[in-house]
């Protein structure tokens, strides 16, 4: 990975705009005082206490206890560890008790039924895509057709004793496979660590680890390496809607709601036993805005699919009646915290409505300004349309007319713009006006429509 000589940034990460944060917090290898070491550092503002225990102090909470630095981060040095060595954050919540969790930005990470975090350096590997990656800066891959094919790394292939294979051999046999179906690019399900086998990995604790199921960091680096090389772009599935409960986790991280919301009526995602992040909080979008830039720069994915949307957008999603407190409108849309990004729908019924949802659009939008992914793509599985042109739309504003943002709006549903009556025209325009759709300009470039589902998938 590579090193940055400049001071972190706290105003931006508690202000919600930090995509580096990962370089800073979790552990880093350094030197101080003559001695090789790690340092750790960790964001848990309500803890009484942290320390970093491990295999080398035989999980002793006293041995390496930290102390908040002047940018309010718990932070400490540990001499002579090397790479591989297992640890966690003890936390110590006001109450007095103390729960052992795992780095929420290491890049590494025990296989289950293994918890802890591992230490591990991302610097060291050569790329070989330079080629690839000069000719995407050409021809990004919203601009050129797109034959994607979906996997799960852990069942698309395995050995005989039910063993997973590795990275390294899941590279070279999907890329012939896919080659060989005709297919342009790969989309895999989660590889952030996740410690259920049967969530497929939608349901993480580890946003800046690749799953260990399958190898070291390193071999999953091989692994788009070598996919790009075979000509095969690689996007990633990514979940900011939604984390596991699991003890070791992100949930209640210092004693209290951290990453989650405090409030019990958007807390939790209780279908699906899950914690929802508190998108109005600066230090978490920091947290996912920084998640997404890793995978784009250290590790040359092309694109991120964002997952669950429909999750983050309505407040009584997965609800019952008395579970949700309506928006100040009186509505279900999650307008407090999600307010910017314009997601206009038609329904069956002819319903039109405004979707907005603020503090996401911004964590994309930041993410294709400072990183430029070749492609980002959202689920939204509730509509009868997708709100992936919309989240691209809301990314590359550029110039064009009214009529052109109306057929793309109307393009995005299947709506042929010249069979429109003149009064059904009327009454589009004054409604998206008042939904504000057309405050931003739309971009006219093509897009690749996605819904979640295990069925391949083909560019229109």
């Amino acid at each position: 990975m590579k090193q940055t000589s400049r001071r972190f940034d706290a105003a931006a990460f508690y202000g919600g705009t930090n995509s580096e944060a990962y370089r800073y917090l979790g552990a880093h290898r350094t030197r101080r005082s003559g001695k090789d070491g790690y340092v750790f550092r960790t964001w848990a503002p309500n803890a009484a206490h942290v320390s970093v225990v491990g295999d080398f102090c035989g999980w002793n909470g006293y041995a390496h206890p930290m102390e908040k630095n002047a940018d309010g981060f718990w932070e400490c040095f540990v001499p002579s560890l090397k790479r591989y060595d297992t640890y966690k954050f003890a936390v110590t919540a006001q109450s007095g008790e103390t729960v052992l969790k795992a780095d929420p930005y290491a890049f590494h990470a025990e296989t289950r039924p293994g918890t802890a975090s591992k230490l591990y350096d991302l610097g060291g590997y050569r790329w070989g895509d330079d080629e690839w990656r000069a000719s995407r800066a050409k021809a990004p891959l919203d601009r050129s057709p797109l034959n994607i094919y979906e996997v799960h790394l852990g069942s698309w292939r395995r050995h005989e004793n039910g063993d997973f294979y590795d990275y390294r051999t899941l590279a070279r046999e999907l890329a012939d496979h896919v080659l060989d179906l005709g297919y342009n690019c790969v989309e895999l399900m989660p590889v952030t660590e996740y410690p259920l086998d049967d969530s497929w990995g939608y349901q993480c604790t580890g946003y800046f680890a690749a799953t260990s199921r399958y190898g070291t960091p390193r071999d999953f680096m091989y692994f788009v390496d070598h996919l790009h090389q075979k000509g095969i772009s690689v996007i990633l599935d990514w979940v900011p809607s939604h984390f596991c409960k699991d003890a070791h986790g992100l949930i209640d991280f210092d004693g209290t709601p951290c990453y989650e919301y405090a409030d019990p009526n958007k807390r939790e995602h209780e279908g699906w036993g899950t914690r929802v992040f508190d998108y109005g909080r600066g230090e978490v979008k920091s947290f996912l805005l920084s998640s997404a830039a890793f995978w784009l720069r250290e590790f040359h994915v092309d694109g991120l699919r964002v997952d669950a949307v429909a999750s983050m957008l309505y407040l009584d999603y997965n609800r019952k009646d008395g579970e949700w407190v309506p928006n100040k409108n009186g509505g279900n849309e999650n307008d407090l915290h999600l307010r910017t990004l314009e997601v206009a729908q038609i329904r069956e019924d002819e319903y039109f409505g405004s979707l907005i949802a603020d503090d996401l659009k911004g964590i994309l939008r930041d993410i294709r300004e400072q990183h430029r992914p070749d492609t980002m793509t959202a689920d939204e599985s509730s509509l009868v349309a997708t709100v992936q042109g919309q989240l691209q739309d809301a990314m590359n504003f550029e110039g064009s007319s009214e009529e052109k943002q109306i057929r793309t709006f109307l393009a995005t549903f299947g709506i042929d713009y010249d069979k429109l009556t003149k009064e059904q025209f009327v009454s589009l325009i004054e409604i998206l006006k008042l939904s504000k759709y057309l405050k931003s300009p739309i971009n006219q470039r093509g897009k690749t429509t996605m819904t979640h589902g295990k069925g391949k998938r083909k560019r229109k």
